[in-house]
């Protein structure tokens, strides 16, 4: 499967006063979420903007990345019993510190490449790879862990890609492709005023946006899939 979504642990962390003059523990992160929410949209501070304004330190055990990325300051997120990345929501969303923290939050599409010096090449383009050292321990089984608002489409009919269906999300729309080389399905996220040049059965061309790229093992993958 090119996209997966790990199943572990999420800690999150709002952290506003260096003091900690009081700490409270929530039992159901939902409840906390929803009540914040709702005063949002109705114009009044949330219950997390009131914990901010009185210098309250909250500490939110969770498995809602939805949840974590709307009300957190900084996000702990925890594999096998340790902090894999503790950082900002927009950090750990847009510049995962692992392989494992990109695909636990958010999706992800995994791309067989192969590696050539420092550089991995995806779909015509060479990029850099921001986790090297475990690239070089990967092998054969090498993939470019790319989210799919990181990947853009453009039209082309002897493009190596088609266009198998479209997801409305709201502003966003997912238009998911096979590709031919590698063969496999993708996803790409973009604006929903975008995606409507694009039809089912249509021909286009894949490019990555950044100049770099996480990696992960294939292998290691399966092994923590199995064990979810």
């Amino acid at each position: 499967m090119p996209v997966r979504k790990a199943s572990h642990c999420l800690t999150k962390k709002v952290l506003e006063s260096a003091s900690l003059p009081q700490i409270r523990k929530y039992s159901k992160g939902a409840e906390l979420l929803a009540l914040h929410v709702g005063a949002e949209e109705g114009g009044d501070g949330g219950p997390i903007d009131v914990q901010t304004d009185a210098g309250t330190t909250t500490l939110l055990v969770t498995h809602d990345q939805e949840e974590a990325l709307t009300i957190a300051d900084r996000i702990g997120v925890m594999y096998d019993g340790r902090i894999e990345q503790l950082d900002t929501p927009e950090a750990i969303y847009r510049r995962p510190a692992s392989a494992f923290v990109s695909e636990f939050v958010g999706v992800t599409n995994r791309i067989p490449v192969v590696l050539d010096g420092n550089r991995i090449r995806v779909f015509g383009r060479n990029l850099g790879i921001d986790n090297l050292a475990a690239a070089g321990s990967s092998g054969p089984s090498l993939e470019a862990l790319i989210r799919p608002a990181d990947l853009a489409l453009s039209h082309d009919s002897a493009g190596s890609a088609l266009v198998t269906s479209l997801v409305l999300r709201g502003a966003i729309t997912s238009v998911n492709v096979r590709s031919e080389e590698p063969d496999q399905a993708l996803r790409i996220d973009m604006p929903a005023h975008d995606a409507v040049s694009f039809t089912v059965g249509h021909r286009v061309v894949i490019t990555p946006r950044r100049d770099t790229t996480l990696v992960g093992n294939s292998n290691a993958a399966l092994e923590e899939e199995d064990a979810a």
